[in-house]
């Protein structure tokens, strides 16, 4: 066995022995160097002597106890003496039912004072785990029905490491209560947490994060601005109380017992975009505990189309599970069984406009236009079409597309008679003037299918032309087939069209190409004025029903507009305004199997 001298300036005792016993590294400091050489030589000495393997148990203090022991009684053997000590302190074991246990280890954690969320989360655990174990006595529970409960849990890594915490402290104090020997839960391994890359926000992905949110949950902004302009971290921004920001010296104060190094924090020279977003924050959103921050920050991320986690729809599931309610299936399976009655001309604007201004508000930006009469004194509600979420809005699309044809999918060769009927059954749930009476049905009971298959929130939570990626990867089209502009260099044309210095919103963009109006859609965040033509009928339903989903002032233009050239950039002459769509008074409400449900009683709106 080496062992290494170090020399230590910087501590009291600077010389320093240093070794390694099984890869983990020993160590002992000495004031002197004379002491230190004395110990290597009596430490060398004792391994040469001994072994290693003797040594590494060595404990100086009990070898002089065991020789203490040994002249008391040079007779006795120690392993004999050992073993009567072991039967004479064998601890006593009081047997305690499962359920029991637990209920008495919540009683603790009351009494305690631990936090409500905290008492609750873990009792949710442990009642998880008496459902799956039994009743039975808390010690006689081995660690492999432990480890057999935990591994299969259908849970992250993190989540099952939470649940073998939880049951494990339990054991803990349980151990304490003579209820059980030894905790068997320490010898459950799980598999390793691979932590995932920070993610970083661009700054227009921040915008949009903002902007998204705005009115949908206008408590999370101020929280999620602390993160992005004063660079807080989560937890802090938790722990963080209302009364801590002082708007008059425009800086933010932690007191020592809520920071990390237990230092007090003056943070100072924010930028005022953070102010003017804390200003609008009600003081009840600094009340939010750690997990319902996490919660809400998540929403709002998936709500701007810049979070999409894979598994949100089985954690549902396990919910529903648990509360006996139906599963969700997303992108749905349809069910023969059901069917639906025609709804009526123009039964999906309602859904589109509620979905809408939960996301970007432009349907309610282009009412209150209308309403006004000439252009209001507010930029365009701004829409990043990043492509962010294709996957799952392509997976939803080739789904619904899937269940127009009786069997089999829609990649056949009647596609593209199918992609029409889409194409006409969504333009006839818009309320679209071209499309007033219901599409034929390709193959019976297709409406039906749709109907159930169809996610119009998803195609609005995460904005992008995948009509023109499902006609470009299917080859849609004589001879080569359709291939449209990618939205990266469509976005960099855009921005190279319309320098950010100058108003273009009365100014008049036209595509003589549109295809499905990826062009006309990145243009929509400058221009009201949008025009387009082409040679196919079948690429121009697409671009329209993008024109409802995203620009209305494509599919709806704005009348006041109508007789202005094109490139004024003038206030135009006030104009009478529009109605606005109404309610109708009776309208057939949607019939599932010849009866309308209590919930589909939705807002319907005159025909377009």
């Amino acid at each position: 066995m080496e062992i290494k001298r170090h020399y230590r300036p910087t501590k009291v005792k600077k010389y320093e022995a240093r070794w390694y016993v099984d890869k983990r590294l020993k160590c002992r400091f000495f004031a002197t160097e004379k002491e230190r050489e004395k110990f290597i030589a009596e430490f060398s000495e004792q391994v040469a002597r001994n072994g290693k393997d003797l040594l590494l148990g060595y404990e100086a203090a009990r070898m002089r106890r065991w020789q203490e022991a040994s002249r008391m009684a040079p007779e006795a053997d120690p392993v004999e003496v050992m073993r009567f000590w072991l039967a004479s302190n064998r601890p006593v074991l009081i047997p305690m039912k499962l359920g029991d246990a637990i209920a008495a280890y919540l009683r603790h954690l009351e009494s305690m004072q631990r936090d409500r969320a905290y008492r609750k989360h873990i009792e949710r655990h442990l009642h998880d785990f008496h459902s799956a174990i039994g009743e039975r006595n808390v010690h006689e529970i081995g660690f492999q029905e432990i480890a057999d409960y935990i591994l299969p849990l259908p849970y992250q890594p993190v989540t099952k490491r939470h649940y073998r915490r939880d049951i494990n402290g339990a054991y803990a104090w349980w151990i304490e209560q003579q209820w059980a020997i030894e905790n068997p839960v320490k010898r459950v391994r799980l598999p390793q947490i691979i932590s995932k890359e920070p993610g970083i926000l661009t700054v227009e992905q921040a915008e949009r994060l903002l902007r998204c949110n705005e009115r949908a949950d206008p408590e999370i902004c101020g929280l999620l601005a602390l993160g992005l302009f004063a660079g807080m971290r989560t937890s802090a921004i938790a722990r963080l109380a209302y009364h801590e920001l002082d708007f008059a010296q425009r800086g933010i104060h932690t007191p020592a017992e809520k920071t990390k190094k237990r230092r007090r924090q003056w943070i100072e020279d924010l930028p005022d975009n953070l102010w003017a977003w804390l200003e609008r924050t009600p003081p009840q959103a600094f009340e939010l505990t750690l997990r319902q921050y996490l919660h809400r920050r998540s929403e709002a991320l998936k709500r701007a189309g810049l979070l999409v986690e894979a598994d949100d729809i089985a954690q549902e599931n396990r919910k529903r599970t648990e509360r006996g309610d139906a599963l969700v299936n997303w992108p749905k399976k349809p069910d023969p069984k059901i069917t639906v009655d025609d709804p009526g001309h123009g039964w999906l604007l309602p859904v589109l406009l509620e979905t809408e201004s939960h996301c970007w508000g432009r349907w309610d930006h282009w009412m209150r236009t209308m309403e006004a009469g000439h252009v209001l004194d507010e930029p365009i509600p701004q829409i990043d079409f990043c492509g962010a979420g294709n996957a799952h809005v392509g997976r939803m699309h080739e789904k619904s597309l899937d269940s127009i044809a009786h069997y089999g999918g829609w990649q056949g060769w009647d596609s593209w008679r199918l992609f029409d009927y889409y194409l006409d059954w969504l333009l006839y749930g818009f309320g679209d003037a071209r499309q007033k009476t219901l599409p034929d049905e390709p193959s019976e009971g297709a409406f039906s299918r749709l109907w159930q298959v169809f996610c119009l929130e998803a195609m609005i939570a995460w904005p992008t032309d995948m009509f023109g990626d499902l006609m470009a990867e299917n080859r849609y089209g004589r001879g080569a087939g359709f291939f449209p502009t990618p939205e990266c260099v469509v976005e960099l044309m855009t921005r190279m069209t319309f320098p950010p210095d100058e108003d273009f919103r009365t100014k008049a963009v036209c595509d003589p190409c549109v295809g499905t109006g990826r062009m006309l859609l990145h243009a929509s965040n400058y221009s009201y004025r949008l025009y387009a033509q082409d040679i196919n009928p079948t690429v121009l339903k697409a671009c329209i029903v993008n024109g409802y989903c995203f620009a209305p002032w494509l599919v709806r233009p704005f009348s006041f507009l109508k007789d202005m050239p094109g490139d004024a950039v003038e206030q135009p002459v006030t104009a009478a305004p529009p109605s606005r769509p109404v309610l109708v008074e009776k309208r057939a409400p949607i019939r599932i199997n010849g009866h309308a449900p209590k919930d589909a009683q939705m807002l319907l709106f005159d025909d377009i």
